[in-house]
């Protein structure tokens, strides 16, 4: 869809990302989530446990996400901060691939029974506390001006809820990730 845009709207588009860049900043009005709740039921009222809360942002957001995460990749590989083994939201490391992998690590012709363990963390982008990600990338040694920014993208984030025809009024959001930002995957990396 960008690509169909004029030209001049995206070297528009191109220059408010770099001053943004240059400015170590997020845009203020890109950090108000709007949650739709849906109802898992075919019908009847939900219960809360009953409901699927969906997270809409800004278009343009993710775009800008985008240009952020080839930063924070680029440091987080150059200083092995993502293990080798982490398939899940890497270019070219399919989670079969990983699998596979196992099996080929695993003697399974020797017959031998093998432990696995498999973890995983229910709600872990709802439960991360902004600032101890910030703290934890100062401390793995993020570059200032890549801190600064994706503290600008943590910080006053706020949304509002809607339900039916009804809207909750605004409300400040002080942990979890936003929902289906390409950021927020690295970002639980460098956490846990």
């Amino acid at each position: 869809m960008i690509k169909l845009l004029p030209p001049t709207y995206i070297e528009g588009l191109n220059s408010c990302f770099n001053t943004w860049l240059r400015e170590r900043r997020y845009p203020d009005g890109w950090k108000i989530a709007k949650f739709v709740i849906l109802n898992k039921l075919k019908a009847g009222t939900p219960a809360c446990d009953q409901t699927r809360p969906i997270s809409l942002l800004a278009t343009h957001s993710k775009i800008f996400e985008e240009v952020m995460l080839e930063r924070v990749k680029n440091w987080a590989e150059a200083n092995h901060i993502i293990p080798d083994e982490q398939s899940d939201f890497r270019s070219n490391c399919l989670l079969p691939t990983r699998v596979l992998s196992i099996f080929q690590e695993v003697n399974f012709a020797a017959n031998i029974p093998t432990l696995a363990i498999f973890v995983d963390y229910q709600k872990a982008y709802d439960n991360v506390w902004h600032m101890a990600l910030i703290v934890k990338l100062f401390r793995l040694g993020i570059p200032l001006g890549l801190l600064k920014i994706v503290h600008s993208w943590l910080s006053d984030r706020k949304a509002y809820v809607i339900l039916g025809d009804m809207r909750s009024k605004a409300f400040y959001l002080y942990i979890g990730l936003p929902q289906a930002s390409s950021l927020s995957p690295v970002s639980i990396h460098c956490f846990s």
